[in-house]
């Protein structure tokens, strides 16, 4: 349990003397400067959608749904850019790979070695390899209020971007602790990203305290006005650890220890529970019809200005950025 750099060699190691313990766990953070490059040779790429790289663990917000900071705390520990650097190396060894996933906690947690050691060191080397990959990751909203930021990401290659936007009612996000979101026109930030040249794939959240009967469909305006290509709408739940898990348990609401499939919880919400199903299916069911999803993509077109990639041979559109993704962003 924890992280593999502290508690699986001596797992290993007791394994290899024929006397494992039933559990190996932790409560240290590794120094992720130390973890050794994978050994990408074992496995086959044509198995996988994509590559999958690491930068940073933790971050520094709290949102008490998001059990991110109980797992891996609020300082974002990095890698070297020389780390991430060798890991591609690897990864470009192989004709295959069109996009390499930055599978951060949240990429911008740590803006200034973001800044000023990878990034940099990413538009170095995509100018001298020219790869046939560009990168995709998660972060938070607030990326929008750093423009130096976001034309260092654009030129260092990464262009499809997670973000929790979670729900437009602003007492659910202070409830929730989402300060990021709070004090911002979330539209005009997310046609701000969408125009500098990224595409964001959003998660939405139904199923707050908050909650009021009207807002499925605001969720449904809201997803639609934003013209986000791939929005993934799920219902609350409460991860163990975190600050929302310890809260509903308290007050005698949970359902379950764990949720994890879409469409489920393990929360005993205020809205009626079949209320809230209803309303989530009704969400799902209507943005994601043939006419809602065109709709969407046509008002991301009107937002976006992706530039295009200085790729070794295989030219990619905006078009074929935008069919593959909605294809193959099951992540």
């Amino acid at each position: 349990m924890n992280e593999a750099e502290i508690t699986l060699q001596p797992f290993l190691d007791d394994l290899a003397n024929g006397k494992p313990q039933r559990i190996y766990q932790s409560d240290k953070f590794s120094d992720i400067t130390k973890t050794p490059l994978p050994s990408y040779h074992l496995i086959d790429f044509k198995d996988y959608l994509y590559a999958i790289v690491q930068f940073s663990r933790g971050c520094p917000f709290l949102c008490d749904f998001c059990d991110v900071t109980a797992l891996f705390g609020r300082v974002a520990r990095t890698k070297t850019s020389d780390q991430i650097i060798g890991e591609l190396e690897l990864i470009r060894k192989d004709p295959n790979i069109q996009m390499v996933l930055f599978a951060d906690d949240n990429l911008i947690g740590n803006k200034r070695v973001l800044k000023y050691d990878l990034l940099p060191a990413l538009i170095e080397w995509r100018k001298k390899v020219q790869p046939e990959f560009y990168f995709a990751t998660q972060l938070t909203i607030n990326l929008v209020n750093d423009n130096e930021l976001m034309n260092l990401m654009i030129d260092a290659g990464f262009r499809h971007i997670f973000i929790g936007i979670e729900t437009p009612d602003e007492k659910s996000l202070e409830a929730s602790s989402k300060g990021q979101n709070l004090k911002r026109d979330l539209i005009e930030n997310i046609n701000l990203i969408h125009e500098k040249g990224f595409i964001i794939s959003g998660g939405f959240i139904v199923g707050f305290d908050e909650d009021r009967d009207d807002i499925f469909d605001r969720q449904i305006q809201f997803i639609q006005e934003s013209g986000i290509p791939l929005p993934i709408v799920n219902i609350l739940k409460a991860p163990p650890g975190t600050e929302l898990y310890e809260r509903i348990k308290k007050e005698n609401r949970l359902s379950k220890p764990f949720a994890f499939l879409e469409g489920e919880t393990n929360i005993v919400p205020v809205m009626d529970l079949e209320k809230l199903y209803r309303g989530f299916l009704h969400v799902t069911e209507e943005i994601y019809t043939p006419s809602g999803s065109y709709d969407r993509i046509i008002q991301f077109f009107k937002n976006t200005n992706i530039p295009k990639l200085k790729l070794a041979s295989k030219p990619h559109s905006m078009l074929s950025y935008s069919r593959w993704y909605l294809e193959s962003s099951t992540y």
